[in-house]
């Protein structure tokens, strides 16, 4: 998912002049090696922390200023924590942190996915990256990627999870709660239908003729 400059409106402020305000101080912000997800997608949307994680009386906000900060703020953060690689948790110990990232490597994914950033970001993509990269095509994932069940992969559970991405969340990867938007079974077409069919069908007779064979054995 894309994401173009995003553009803050004086209207959706108590104060007309508060927008002066909003912005991060660049040269102390550029500087750090890891930031929090959230202080990321304040950078990215031109912004300093506090006008995407306080509430919105603190930060001056109409009710409407904050239901759209918080829609474009949710968008972005969800992309982020499910596609960015973690970073070191700050209390050291070499760990990693889900709620931290790389500053430099998560502006790179950022531009590479074709999402729009400040000017005063743009100073960490190298004019080599500008010049020659050639930003990736394919979506990034908007929901988790869960694809392994007590510990063990398998192809038929993947075939299984991707029908359930693929008809019960919408595009943006949240839940259809709604069970006539869903696709009706009969309806459902998948590369692995064959597969599937033919797995299940030699599990059934496995279980069958075990089955049998143990009641005899108990006679």
């Amino acid at each position: 998912m894309a994401f173009k400059l995003f553009k803050w409106d004086p209207a959706w402020f108590e104060q007309a002049d508060a927008l002066k305000h909003i912005a991060p101080d660049w040269e102390t912000e550029l500087q750090k090696a890891i930031v929090s997800k959230p202080a990321f997608v304040g950078l990215t949307m031109g912004c300093n922390e506090d006008m995407v994680t306080k509430v919105r009386t603190a930060i001056g906000l109409t009710e409407a200023g904050h239901s759209i900060v918080r829609t474009a703020f949710n968008k972005r953060w969800t992309i982020i924590h499910n596609n960015f690689p973690d970073g070191p948790s700050p209390d050291g110990g070499g760990r990693r942190s889900h709620h931290y990232i790389y500053l430099k490597v998560a502006t790179q994914l950022a531009y590479d996915l074709g999402w729009k950033l400040p000017k005063p970001m743009m100073r960490l993509i190298s004019p080599q990256i500008k010049q020659g990269m050639t930003r990736s095509k394919k979506d990034p994932r908007s929901h988790p990627q869960w694809r392994r069940a007590f510990e063990y992969e398998s192809e038929y559970l993947n075939a299984f999870y991707e029908l359930i991405e693929r008809y019960f969340f919408d595009e943006e990867g949240n839940p259809i709660y709604d069970q006539k938007k869903w696709i009706r079974k009969k309806n459902i077409l998948s590369d692995f239908k064959s597969v599937l069919n033919e797995r299940t069908l030699q599990e059934a007779d496995t279980i069958i003729t075990s089955g049998k064979r143990m009641g005899n054995r108990k006679k």
